[in-house]
């Protein structure tokens, strides 16, 4: 059995490997992205209150009615950690315990306030 010259074999050079033109080394070479910014955030409980629109509101600083919230969303035990890469794309992982919405409107008859509720990764 006789091993066949490097040259004539497509695509290898004399020694057997490939032969990779300049371009395609340098688009590999810039695929290796090194990370800019690492983070980790951990929120034991954040909550957002949702208000209907007050036409007579006279500064955006002002204190909200509470007769006119529409509802609540409390997300409890919450971590976020990930990377951003030079090439500025990211790798974000997040995790929440629990949640829950509130319906805070008054004046309508509902059957119960809790919307959505999800606990320990049961809803």
């Amino acid at each position: 059995f006789k091993k066949p010259k490097a040259e004539a074999v497509a695509g290898l050079d004399e020694g057997g490997t490939p032969d990779i033109p300049a371009e395609e080394a340098l688009g590999e070479a810039q695929l290796k992205k090194s990370v800019a910014l690492m983070f980790h955030f951990n929120f034991e409980s954040l909550s957002i209150v949702l208000y209907n629109g007050d036409k007579n509101q006279k500064s955006q600083l002002s204190l909200h009615d509470s007769r006119l919230r529409l509802g609540e969303l409390r997300l409890h035990f919450m971590s976020s950690s990930g990377q951003m890469f030079s090439d500025g794309s990211l790798d974000v992982s997040t995790k929440m315990e629990t949640c829950t919405l509130d319906d805070l409107r008054e004046g309508v008859e509902k059957a119960t306030a809790r919307m959505l509720a999800r606990k320990d990764g049961k809803a």
